[in-house]
C-alpha cells in the first residue's frame, strides 16, 4: 500500500474512532503518539509516550556562536524590510530604545500590543538561530513603555557592525517616523536658577 493511502486510511479510522462510530482494533504503534490527530487510536495501556508528554530538547549553544564579519553583513542585507525598520530605528538611536518610543515610531506597530514587537524581534533572532549564530537583538529589560530593547551587547565589536549596516538601510517615507524626543533636563525655574543637584 502506498504511504499516502496508508495515511489517509489512518486519518479516516482516527476520525471514526473519535466519533465512536468504530471501535479501534489496530495494534498499538508509536505513530499514533506523534500527532494528536491519532489520539483516538492510542491504547490506554501503551508503553509509548504521547507527543505532548515528550521532553523538549533545548539546545541554546547557537546563542554563543560568533558571527563572521562578512557573514553578518550579508545576513543584515538579506533581512525582511520589517526587520530592517526596527534595526534602523535602534541603530539611529545608538543601539537601544525604550519600548514606548519604538511602538510610536513604527507605524505598523502603533496601536498594537507589545506582543507585535516581541514577534518582530523573535523573527529576527529566529533567523540568527537558523544560521546557528548568536542573536543580534538582546532580550528586553524593564517593563511597559520603559522596557529597553537593544542590539545585543554580547556581540562585542560586531555590535558596531550591526549598527553601521542598519544605519545604511533606506526606509521608504512613512514607514518609520522618529516620534520620540530626547528627555529634557529638569526645569531650573523657581529655585533661583540652581539645577538642584
Amino acid at each position: 500500500m502506498h504511504p499516502v493511502e496508508s495515511s489517509f486510511i489512518l486519518d479516516v479510522l482516527a476520525y471514526l474512532a473519535k466519533k465512536r462510530l468504530w471501535k479501534n482494533t489496530l495494534s498499538d504503534s508509536p505513530r499514533f503518539y506523534y500527532s494528536k490527530i491519532y489520539r483516538s487510536l492510542q491504547a490506554t495501556n501503551s508503553p509509548f509516550v504521547a507527543y505532548s508528554k515528550q521532553a523538549v530538547e533545548s539546545d541554546g549553544s547557537w546563542r554563543l556562536k560568533v558571527w563572521d564579519d562578512a557573514e553578518l553583513r550579508e545576513f543584515l542585507r538579506e533581512l525582511r524590510w520589517e526587520d530592517k525598520v526596527l534595526l534602523k530605528l535602534l541603530a539611529d538611536a545608538g543601539g537601544a530604545m525604550r519600548q514606548g518610543c519604538i511602538m510610536q515610531s513604527i507605524p505598523f506597530l502603533r496601536g498594537n500590543t507589545s506582543a507585535s514587537l516581541r514577534s518582530l524581534k523573535s523573527h529576527i533572532n529566529a533567523e540568527c538561530k537558523g544560521r546557528g549564530k548568536a542573536p543580534i537583538l538582546a532580550d528586553g529589560t524593564g517593563s511597559g513603555d520603559q522596557r529597553l530593547h537593544q542590539i545585543n551587547p554580547r556581540l562585542g565589536k560586531l555590535r558596531d557592525i550591526v549598527i553601521e549596516e542598519a544605519k545604511k538601510y533606506v526606509i521608504p517615507k512613512g514607514v518609520l517616523e522618529q516620534s520620540c524626543q530626547s528627555p529634557k533636563p529638569p526645569s531650573t525655574r523657581g529655585n533661583g536658577g540652581r539645577s538642584g543637584y
